[in-house]
């Protein structure tokens, strides 16, 4: 199995992508929505991993 490093720049990519996903699924379910919810969590996540290693 191969390893890929994630520069700065795919991380800030997959932010991205994952907050239009967050603005995408709030339009279409609503703010208390699971969909919304698990968006929200991945965003989270992406911005903490970006943190801690920038």
């Amino acid at each position: 199995m191969k390893t890929q490093t994630m520069t700065r720049e795919n991380l800030l990519e997959d932010i991205e992508a994952a907050r239009q996903e967050l603005i995408k699924a709030v339009n279409e379910f609503g703010m208390n929505h699971e969909i919304v919810l698990i968006s929200s969590e991945k965003l989270d996540r992406l911005i903490s991993l970006f943190q801690r290693a920038f």
